[in-house]
């Protein structure tokens, strides 16, 4: 009687060490940006798995460009944040149309949200990474090759390349 005792005492100890990862945590630009009103992914998102949402995501933003508005800042300030960063399940970050949009290579591109997921893996080691790249409509040749290239360099991290993936009607 003693022992089933003292292993109900030790399974309850033990379940309170256990860390619960119930955060999703969302970077990006105004397909993600909470006040932007049509931007709705990530709330359906972290409802539907149960977790809670927190968006550093601001509208404009880049990670190269614009210089002003960068996802790295978004990431510094999660970093500075009094965050569990033990409880951060999944990390979404999603952009680069702005950068696409004003002339930054795909490599020098790919550098930035690199650097951004190194960072994030470094804070929340236990957190699945996934970077998903906007695009813009209507489709190009150029574009297609430009995320091409970003997705292809980014293959240490999870990536969902959105082109071709959403039409007309979502823009």
């Amino acid at each position: 009687n003693n022992n089933i005792t003292d292993i109900e005492n030790l399974k309850s100890e033990v379940d309170n060490l256990e860390i619960k990862q119930d955060k999703l945590v969302v970077f990006g630009d105004s397909w993600s940006d909470l006040e932007v009103p049509d931007s709705i992914w990530s709330t359906t998102l972290a409802s539907e798995l149960n977790l809670n949402l927190i968006s550093y995501a601001k509208d404009s933003s880049g990670f190269v460009e614009p210089s002003t508005n960068l996802i790295s800042t978004q990431v510094a300030n999660f970093n500075a944040s009094d965050v569990l960063k033990d409880t951060v399940k999944y990390i979404v970050v999603m952009g680069g149309i702005n950068d696409y949009n004003n002339g930054v290579t795909a490599y020098n591109l790919y550098e930035e949200i690199k650097s951004c997921l190194d960072t994030l893996q470094s804070i929340c080691p236990n957190a699945k990474i996934l970077y998903v790249s906007n695009c813009k409509y209507p489709y190009t040749k150029n574009q297609l090759d430009y995320w091409y290239q970003v997705h292809n360099a980014v293959l240490k991290y999870n990536s969902l390349n959105l082109i071709n993936k959403i039409g007309l009607p979502l823009f």
